[in-house]
């Protein structure tokens, strides 16, 4: 379980949205109505030794925030935006490596407001940079913290489903709460850093519109 507050400003002009949250600068737009694009420049977070209280992580070398870039396409079947699909890729430097999704959505009702339900179902690919910040143990790690040395080639990562709720509440406040079932495939589940197979959560986040 971890509180994570962040700071969120965002301002639209036309089909236009920049926004700053929390370590990300981000600029997004719709066009020609089935057209979505997204770009981001941020930190991927750190990871530090005493994350881990029961000292699963002794040994392991800490992670540095790392600068990433990510560019998204999304298209929609429809005006509408009921169905859609796309990609997501991110890109640093040898520390943080290149990760891409895959993923296609679904949204429930017919509001028009940024309101309601939507679900998408994701795959993600990751080179071995990537996939070694978070899984991978080196020799002097291994030495240190008594896991088994592990070097992870370039691939397949994980797969999952990720469901999104947005409730206004007045004209001002709106209440966004998130759920996400994500399951390894099977070097990372072999690494011994992935404790389990799988991971769960749940999100909880609170916008107010000026």
């Amino acid at each position: 379980f971890e509180l994570d507050p962040a700071l969120a400003v965002q301002w639209r002009t036309g089909n236009h949205l920049f926004s700053w949250e929390g370590l990300e600068l981000s600029w997004t737009t719709r066009q020609m109505d089935q057209w979505y694009f997204q770009i981001d420049l941020g930190f991927d977070g750190e990871r530090e030794e005493s994350d881990s209280e029961d000292g699963r992580l002794n040994g392991i070398e800490d992670r540095d925030d790392e600068f990433a870039a990510t560019g998204e396409v999304r298209y929609a079947f429809d005006g509408d935006w009921r169905n859609y699909i796309g990609t997501r890729i991110s890109g640093g430097g040898s520390d943080f490596g290149a990760l891409g999704f895959l993923f296609a959505g679904w949204r429930f009702g017919d509001r028009q407001d940024g309101g309601g339900t939507e679900v998408f179902l994701f795959s993600i690919f990751a080179d071995s940079n990537n996939l070694n910040r978070d899984f991978g143990i080196t020799s002097t790690e291994s030495a240190a913290s008594g896991l088994a040395q592990t070097d992870l080639d370039g691939g397949y990562r994980s797969s999952g489903l990720r469901l999104i709720d947005r409730r206004f509440i007045g004209r001002h406040l709106q209440i966004v709460s998130g759920f996400e079932f994500q399951y390894f495939g099977g070097d990372v589940q072999d690494s011994p850093l992935a404790r389990e197979d799988f991971t769960l959560e749940l999100e909880l986040g609170v916008l107010f519109q000026f």
